[in-house]
């Protein structure tokens, strides 16, 4: 018995075929995309500030703590710590004056960390690095919503 071969044969060959190179072509993508090159080893400095923790508690940040997110270790470090009364503005007879204010404190602390990249884009463990922007401060032992006032890029 011979067996022609039909154009339902034909499509399904191309069909592989077609397959085939897209698998390829997927499997052998490089990490660059739009021009933006993806990176998770990059590292950046930046310095975080807050008025939110109760007194004291500025006091339980250490040099050398490590950040933590989703119960994981992040590898993200404490570099310096300040902790500086908190001064604010009030008005009072029609002049402003700047005054301490007793029941706060103005923490400070820098972090060391090893960011994701994504072109203008870093990340670490899901926020944003970027300064201006809210951030989430937590090591074993505090947790504060925090904002990022200064970031200095890192070496790769």
């Amino acid at each position: 018995m011979k067996r022609k071969i039909n154009s339902i044969d034909i499509l399904i060959a191309l069909g592989i075929i077609v397959v085939l190179i897209g698998a390829y072509m997927y499997m052998s993508r490089s990490q660059v995309d739009d021009g933006f090159t993806i990176s998770s080893d990059h590292r950046v400095s930046f310095m975080v500030e807050t008025d939110k923790l109760p007194l004291g508690m500025g006091e339980r940040i250490q040099i050398g703590d490590q950040l933590v997110a989703s119960g994981r270790y992040q590898d993200a470090y404490v570099t310096d710590v300040s902790v500086q009364e908190f001064k604010e503005v009030i008005a009072s007879g029609g002049v402003f004056l700047e005054v301490v204010n007793p029941t706060k404190e103005l923490v400070r602390v820098t972090v060391d960390a090893k960011v994701n990249k994504y072109g203008p884009y870093r990340d670490l463990s899901g926020q944003e690095i970027k300064a201006g922007l809210d951030f989430w401060f937590k090591t074993d032992e505090v947790v504060t919503l925090t904002k990022i006032v200064q970031m200095i890029e890192g070496e790769n």
